[in-house]
């Protein structure tokens, strides 16, 4: 279990260290210029249209954020031979693969809860203007365990096709097909 708690750290700490990280951060503090820009256009069910383009952006950023972390990390592993060391080692594979999978659940769990947290004062600002709008929180907060669901899924898949592969292009293709 401690190797697989090792992998996970390593796992999370090179996902921070990407620049497509650093990248969707900006993207995401731009489309909070989004929301007032939306909000600033439309009239009726602001509270809907709101959360729905947070939730949406929310969706885009955490999937875009594991398809370039998952691929870059696997690629790294599979082209630097460093798979092939860990399997080397007396590690089990298995132990590498749940390493990798808890990390990048960690790292999407971050993304997400951290976009809806920072969202989440703008929206109440923009709403207060509205009162007579239903919001609801619990569906806002309980999204991105929907969300991590399907994270899941991907992320299973991604390394199923690495496993069994030795190129790492033909796992990258194998996954988004």
């Amino acid at each position: 279990m401690r190797e697989v708690l090792g992998f996970t750290r390593i796992t999370l700490k090179q996902s921070t260290r990407l620049r497509s990280f650093y990248s969707a951060f900006v993207i995401t503090l731009v489309s909070l210029i989004g929301l007032f820009v939306i909000y600033s256009f439309i009239m009726f069910e602001i509270p809907r249209i709101l959360e729905s383009y947070v939730l949406s952006y929310t969706n885009f950023i955490v999937l875009l954020m594991v398809f370039l972390t998952l691929f870059s990390l696997l690629q790294y592993d599979i082209d630097r031979k460093t798979l092939q060391y860990v399997i080397a080692l007396p590690l089990r594979r298995r132990d590498y693969i749940v390493g990798r999978y808890l990390g990048i659940m960690f790292f999407s769990i971050i993304i997400a809860y951290g976009i809806i947290l920072l969202f989440y004062p703008f929206l109440i600002l923009l709403m207060k203007q509205r009162p007579d709008a239903p919001f609801s929180v619990v569906r806002y907060f309980t999204y991105p365990v929907f969300l991590l669901a399907e994270v899941s899924l991907i992320i299973s898949f991604a390394l199923l096709f690495t496993a069994l592969s030795t190129k790492s292009i033909i796992s990258i293709l194998s996954t988004v097909g």
